[in-house]
């Protein structure tokens, strides 16, 4: 449909300088740019939303934890606290903190018990990992914090925050399956 309209102008803007000469023309150009901005916009807003579908379910439902079939207490928890917001900014974004730090020390138990499951040399490795997982942590966190990739509106702080509690959530599912797979 945005297609058919954008050409529909151009055709417009061809006429224009045809039979009544630039001021015409000049002003279908206008509305072309002015549209195409309009589509860059359509197309952020798009990719925000995908983006906080796909990345921060939490936001809408609590998903099972892990392939275990149920919600850990922490999402339970934070699904209560969301329900409770009322929408409210603030409150969601004080229950995004409290669920971080808790699953924060989520990943940490996990990361103690594992290494104590492990080999000198695999604590090395473990550790290797962990610590180029952090980074990657820090730097993904940054890159969501982009004007380009959040939009930078009010909702961005929301939208990164959920995207720093779901990748914590999967690096305490990986260190978790980790521990299972090292339990003798």
């Amino acid at each position: 449909m945005l297609n058919n309209r954008i050409r529909q102008l151009a055709t417009q803007n061809r006429r224009a300088e045809k039979s009544s000469g630039h001021v015409q023309a000049e002003y279908q150009a206008r509305n072309i740019i002015q549209l195409l901005g309009e589509t860059r916009d359509t197309m952020k807003t798009t990719f925000l939303t995908v983006a906080l579908v796909s990345f921060a379910p939490c936001v809408f439902a609590a998903e099972t934890f892990c392939g275990t079939g149920r919600l850990h207490p922490i999402d339970l928890q934070f699904q209560r606290e969301m329900d409770q917001s009322g929408g409210v900014t603030v409150d969601i974004r004080n229950a995004q903190g409290r669920a971080y730090e808790s699953w924060d020390k989520e990943l940490n138990r996990e990361y103690r018990e594992l290494m104590a499951l492990l080999s000198s040399e695999e604590k090395v490795s473990l550790r290797e990992a962990q610590r180029a997982w952090l980074s990657f942590r820090d730097a993904e966190s940054k890159f969501w914090w982009s004007e380009s990739i959040s939009d930078g509106g009010t909702l961005q702080p929301v939208i990164v925050s959920d995207y720093g509690i779901e990748l914590l959530k999967e690096r305490v599912c990986q260190l978790a399956t980790y521990k299972q797979v090292a339990t003798p």
